[in-house]
């Protein structure tokens, strides 16, 4: 149910910014944004809140998901502030409908529970940042509304960490640090480990100080190091992971 009962002459959308005369400092339209919350007593304290900031204004609030998703095709907010379990269409539905109506207000997230698979489905589903109550306060709320609108992320400490834990977990085993090298690479990193220049290395395996410094450039670039130091420092894994890469 649409909480908000003003006359429709009196909604607050956005107004509309004449062109100044030149020499004059544009004026930045506020941000709209719709409050989309079960809880009325919540409802009112948060347009309490953005009323008190001349760039936020409130273009409507809404009680229920299904409710949510018409009342942003009708206000095109720029951010829809929306609960995770509003009653109804609930988060996930709310953000399916948007996303399937091409709406282009960001949805940014407000809830108590940071459980890794809630966090993820409702990221994936197209929520632009996702806040955890007691992990945010006045002004945290506030930048988090105006930096959604301009395209930024903001994710609590919880969210975030189930965030970081999620994409570990998808990301694929590393390769060993060995197998992108060949036999012969791994002669030359162990004669560097051992101290050897590039002439010595030349000498001991009787091959040209050009061959040795192309070894070299590829053990760098396979290796992703920097430098010497940085190669000779990943032998130890090199030796270690005892793979390597067809060639010679």
């Amino acid at each position: 149910m649409l909480v908000s009962q003003e006359n429709p002459s009196r909604r607050r959308l956005r107004p509309r910014v004449a062109v100044p005369p030149a020499g004059r400092a544009v004026q930045t339209p506020p941000v709209s944004v719709l409050i989309a919350d079960d809880n009325p007593v919540l409802r009112l304290g948060l347009r309490a809140l953005f009323d008190g900031d001349p760039r936020i204004c409130v273009a409507g609030e809404s009680g229920d998901g299904v409710q949510a998703v018409r009342s942003v095709a009708e206000f095109e907010p720029d951010v829809l502030l929306l609960n995770l379990r509003p009653p109804g269409a609930g988060a996930l539905g709310a953000l399916a409908e948007l996303r399937r109506a091409g709406s282009s207000a960001r949805t940014l997230i407000v809830a108590g529970l940071s459980d890794p698979d809630t966090v993820i489905h409702l990221i994936t589903a197209g929520a632009s940042g996702y806040l955890v109550h007691g992990y945010f306060g006045r002004q945290d709320l506030l930048d988090a509304v105006l930096g959604t609108a301009a395209g930024r992320a903001y994710v609590s400490p919880p969210a975030a960490a189930a965030l970081i834990r999620y994409v570990h977990a998808q990301a694929p085993p590393a390769p060993a640090v060995g197998a992108a090298l060949t036999r012969r690479e791994r002669e030359v990193l162990k004669l560097l480990a051992d101290g050897l220049s590039n002439g010595q290395i030349a000498d001991r395996l009787t091959i040209s100080g050009k061959t040795v410094k192309n070894h070299v450039h590829h053990i760098y670039k396979r290796l992703n190091a920097l430098s010497r130091d940085d190669a000779v420092a990943l032998w130890p894994l090199v030796r270690q992971d005892g793979a390597e890469s067809p060639g010679h």
